[in-house]
């Protein structure tokens, strides 16, 4: 594998719903980072900004000299969820099988469906039937039609019939910009019901996901990039455009900062941790078992079930814009968000609700004069506006009310965190994962926290690690090892054919085999030409689901190591400020998080502040900063 620091730049973008993040590696430039707003009407927007930055802080005289040094560029993105967590996708026609009715309607992909737009057809196809369910449809104004039937995935021949009856007796200049699209070509898995999900969320997400891409792809053009942008998918790995089904995106940024745990677990031996992942918009929680990203058989995708193992991810609605409001004399943090714009009140950008944030800056935990490394300023008086109000309606004053909304975050974050066997490490990133970190980890019964100097981009870092990866589902036969052996030959012809269009070296493809047992067990095994070998390392267990993952190893960041420089933090030292922690002001220690070095120790209680983050050292913990300047965060004993 190439060192990366002898290409030419590898830019990894991520967008989040309140901040965009950058990653840069390579011309041995190390890893440079940067953050940029969100613009959620348009998140090509923030993805050029982003590059835009790159080039200034690189020192490059405009954009097109700083992509002629640059071979990838790779952009995870919220493009998808958003869609599907706001209802902002088109509207989508299904036509489906009538014995699948009732799983249909009383599943929850009906909040992407109006009822009217449903229908449920009989065995054998009837022509003259779906040319009134078409016209019906049509009229109804929708923008996309699925076409899932039953147990299509073994015969897809009547989904074929639909599509052949519509495209005969309509003509592409009728249809207008209606695409027909088929469950079976869509997703490859025996499940009927995942079959439509998958397909349904597709084709909602498709057209803004296929816009925002393609746009971003023409304006790097524009500069002169003439290369694929790879696109991060739910998967790990990412593709280009090409190769890339909008469903697959869902959720990839979160993902990400996942596999970007496990990347670091590995350096640091441990073998299973929590990972939070607090920004500006919401919480993701994921897990690492056995040094690797936990896996959830059978996940849901903002509440919809797929029966297609994914990293187990977990999410809720809270983040840093979350709004705090009280009804009825209940607290409530979010699920509505402020977002990058017009954000929390203390922005100064017009936001009249009170915020986490807010809260935060108010129990000073945020240095309202370094917010983004003093690039904007907080105004704490409008924080104390927003926040009377929330106080009268609770009977409480400002330091109860604040308490109580930071304890009330704290938990929402902690009470969703499933039981971890054996260690119990918690790693803690995002923009605001380091004022969480400590406190869910006493929640927990975690002793050690991990925070890291990438911790606000920790997902484009993901995201900058990613293989290239493409995937292909076939369920195996039950009693012909020579039909299995035969599709799984093919499959894997078709993988190097896919990473040879590509443009990439197939000789350095790794190319593995992910099966499903009836047991439910999930096991990976080396892809071999002789199936023989398979099935032997397989323990002759019964097989139900194969997957062969095809790989091309992207070059790695290398991190840099700092030699050791004493336990004493004097030069980093910014002072003192009071905070609130558990219900009481303290006098809390203020340290310059990047004047920090290898072998400093704080003990809590302090705040650590970095242009992009801040981290909190509660009283009874103390941090190390190790040899990467990462912060390894334990309870003193």
């Amino acid at each position: 594998m190439r060192n990366v620091d002898d290409m030419g730049y590898i830019v990894s973008i991520d967008t989040g719903g309140t901040f965009t993040d950058g990653i840069i590696v390579g011309n041995g430039k190390g890893i440079v980072k940067l953050k940029v707003d969100t613009t959620p009407h348009d998140l090509t927007v923030c993805f050029m900004e982003c590059i835009k930055k790159s080039s200034e802080k690189l020192g490059y005289e405009d954009i097109s000299n700083f992509l002629e040094n640059t071979d990838v560029i790779k952009w995870s993105s919220t493009i998808a969820s958003n869609i599907v967590a706001e209802k902002k996708g088109p509207k989508i026609g299904l036509i489906t099988s009538q014995d699948l009715k009732e799983d249909v309607l009383s599943s929850p992909i009906m909040q992407l469906l109006k009822k009217e737009n449903v229908f449920f057809i009989k065995k054998p196809v009837n022509s003259e039937e779906i040319l009134k369910v078409l016209k019906k449809l049509l009229e109804n104004g929708v923008r996309r039609i699925c076409i899932a039937l039953n147990n299509s995935f073994y015969d897809s021949s009547d989904e074929e019939t639909i599509k052949r009856i519509i495209e005969e007796q309509y003509p592409d200049h009728y249809l207008g910009y209606v695409p027909i699209l088929l469950g079976s070509d869509i997703c490859k898995h025996p499940d009927s019901m995942t079959r439509i999900h998958y397909s349904v969320l597709n084709s909602y997400v498709h057209g803004p996901m296929a816009a925002s891409l393609f746009k971003a792809e023409d304006q790097l053009m524009s500069y002169g990039f003439d290369r694929p942008i790879l696109i991060g998918h739910i998967n790990g790995g990412v593709a280009r455009i090409a190769k890339t089904k909008p469903v697959d995106t869902i959720e990839s940024g979160p993902i990400f900062g996942i596999h970007a745990s496990a990347y670091f677990a590995e350096i640091y031996n441990i073998q299973n941790a929590v990972t939070i992942d607090i920004g500006g918009t919401t919480t993701k929680i994921g897990y690492i078992k056995d040094g690797k990203p936990a896996t959830n058989k059978e996940p849901e995708i903002f509440g919809i079930p797929i029966k297609i193992p994914l990293v187990d991810l977990q999410s809720i609605a809270l983040g840093g814009g979350s709004v705090v409001k009280v009804k009825n004399g209940s607290l409530t943090i979010g699920p509505e968000s402020q977002g990058a714009f017009p954000g929390p009140a203390c922005y100064g950008l017009g936001g009249d609700k009170a915020t986490l944030t807010d809260a935060l800056l108010l129990a000073g935990y945020l240095d309202p004069e370094y917010f983004a490394g003093g690039a904007r300023k907080l105004l704490v008086d409008e924080s104390k506006l927003v926040f009377r109000e929330i106080s009268e309606n609770l009977g409480l004053d400002l330091e109860e009310t604040l308490h109580t909304v930071i304890e009330k975050a704290y938990n929402m974050v902690s009470e969703v965190i499933k039981p971890v066997i054996g260690e119990k490490a918690l790693f803690a990133f995002g923009g605001n994962g380091g004022l969480f970190g400590c406190a869910v980890a006493e929640m927990i019964g975690s002793e050690k926290v991990l925070i890291f100097s990438l911790s606000s981009v920790f997902s484009a870092f993901g995201c900058a690690i990613a293989d290239i990866m493409h995937s292909y589902e076939y369920v195996l036969s039950s009693n012909s090892d020579e039909m299995d052996e035969k599709v799984l030959r093919e499959l894997y012809q078709e993988a190097l054919r896919d990473m040879e269009g590509e443009g990439l070296d197939v000789s350095k493809v790794n190319v593995v085999l992910e099966i499903e047992t009836e047991e439910g067990q999930i096991l990976e095994v080396p892809y071999s030409q002789d199936f023989s070998k398979i099935k032997r390392s397989m323990d002759a267990k019964t097989f139900e689901i194969a997957r062969l993952k095809a790989y091309y190893p992207s070059p790695k960041p290398i991190l840099q190591k700092y030699e050791y420089e004493g336990e004493e933090p004097i030069k980093a030292s910014k002072g003192f400020r009071d905070i609130l922690w558990k219900g009481e002001w303290t006098r809390a220690k203020i340290y310059d998080w990047d004047l920090l070095k290898t072998g400093n120790v704080v003990e809590g209680p302090a705040i650590l502040e970095s242009a992009d983050t801040t981290y909190l050292i509660p009283e009874g913990w103390n941090v190390r900063v190790d040899e990467y300047r990462n912060g390894v965060v334990e309870v003193i004993r």
